[in-house]
């Protein structure tokens, strides 16, 4: 019993059938999954249509970012760069001087 006289086992049984009611319900898992589906058709459709981008992308997908580099291929390193440039808002100004920077700072047979 709590101190307003409530049996604690029945607020336990219903916070626990609340929050089972609060999962999300197999439709929406469906919806969210035929969404993906949908883009990736909408993407592959894209490649299609521009067979020498989709080998650029599967070609930087394998390319390591300079000779030895074990942590990012040239796709995951454009990509993350560009994700760091959107989080924090930077002026395409800012971020082609970040480019120079980084360039100047690899080796030479970076990609």
């Amino acid at each position: 019993m709590t101190k307003h006289g409530e049996n604690r086992k029945n607020d336990i049984d219903h916070d626990f059938h609340d929050s089972i009611s609060d999962a999300p319900k197999e439709t929406e898992t469906t919806n969210e999954l035929d969404q993906v589906k949908e883009i990736a058709n909408v993407i592959e459709e894209d490649m299609r249509d521009c067979p020498q981008m989709f080998e650029r992308l599967t070609t930087d997908a394998k390319t390591p970012l300079y000779n030895g580099c074990t942590s990012f291929i040239r796709l995951s390193a454009v990509l993350k760069l560009f994700n760091l440039k959107a989080r924090n808002e930077w002026s395409d100004k800012s971020f082609t001087d970040l480019l120079s920077l980084l360039k100047d700072m690899l080796p030479q047979d970076s990609c």
